[in-house]
């Protein structure tokens, strides 16, 4: 489901670059997913940043970047894991932050607005 989501975003009219907390082995070799390494200087810092999974790492670094948009693609019906995350990444209620859940049952359980990724 996560690579479905990477593609629909490969495909937008704007460029994408896509970051992940660990190496992640690519399918076809051409996703060309960078590593966060925050204290090498390695980050997104600005642009439009879409988490894929509540269970993604945001460290330090996201406190001091300038995003035009923060969007979390919860993929997982686990409410515990969605308010952390989004307790993180809204800073406590300070920053506006887009919820796309990947199915209808995860929006059902989470009980919030958003759009739905696979309907």
């Amino acid at each position: 489901m996560a690579l479905d989501a990477i593609t629909r975003f490969r495909n937008a009219s704007s460029p994408v670059k896509l970051w992940c907390n660990e190496k992640i082995a690519e399918p076809d070799g051409n996703l060309n997913v960078t590593c966060i390494r925050p204290y090498a200087g390695d980050f997104p810092y600005d642009g439009d940043l879409v988490i894929l999974g509540a269970d993604t790492m945001v460290g330090h670094w996201y406190r001091h970047e300038s995003f035009k948009s923060v969007t979390l693609i919860h993929l997982d019906p686990t409410q515990t894991a969605f308010f952390q995350a989004m307790h993180l990444l809204t800073q406590a209620g300070t920053r506006p932050v887009g919820v796309i859940y990947a199915n209808r049952k995860i929006k059902q359980l989470i009980g919030l607005d958003g759009h739905i990724l696979f309907d």
